[in-house]
């Protein structure tokens, strides 16, 4: 120990700090190296937890996925065939009002058509009479009363029907 003295090293400091390291170590252990540690455990729980949690909620958003993505091909092959069928309906529908429309129009043709050779009648039997008064008008101009009116008429009367016989 003496060589310990000459070295200005004292037994008995040395013992205390050696008990007040060792304290020190122990106050140390207890009051903090053990609180961080479970704090470190705590905290790697909870970070496997949510990262198990992450895991989870990505397969739950996957089969989530492909779950819409069915409802939504199931939906546009729904809306598919709506359409085929709205365009087969349109068709339909389209044939029938083109056929009524022709219809229609066979009719108003056809009435048209009667119209027509009932004005073209009337109009005929004017422009007969009116021919027939023109042709005496002229006749009895030209004969200026040498022959009697009647018989102008009557003469008339009969050329007008050999000419349509």
């Amino acid at each position: 120990m003496d060589a310990l003295q000459k070295l200005g090293i004292d037994g008995w400091s040395m013992l205390l700090y050696l008990v007040n390291t060792g304290l020190l170590l122990v106050l140390l252990t207890k009051l903090l190296y053990r609180p961080l540690l479970s704090m470190l455990d705590e905290r790697r729980d909870t970070i496997r937890r949510n990262l198990h949690e992450t895991e989870l909620l990505k397969q739950r958003f996957a089969e989530e996925t492909k779950q819409r993505e069915k409802e939504t091909r199931a939906a546009m092959d729904r809306l598919q065939a709506d359409i085929v069928l709205a365009k087969e309906q349109a068709e339909s529908r389209v044939k029938t009002l083109l056929a009524n429309a022709e219809q229609e129009r066979d009719a108003l043709l056809e009435k048209a058509r009667i119209q027509i050779q009932a004005e073209k009648g009337r109009l005929l039997k004017e422009v007969e009479v009116e021919s027939r008064k023109r042709i005496e008008q002229t006749i009895l101009f030209v004969l200026k009363n040498k022959i009697p009116e009647a018989t102008v008429r009557a003469s008339v009367e009969e050329a007008w029907k050999e000419l349509h016989a």
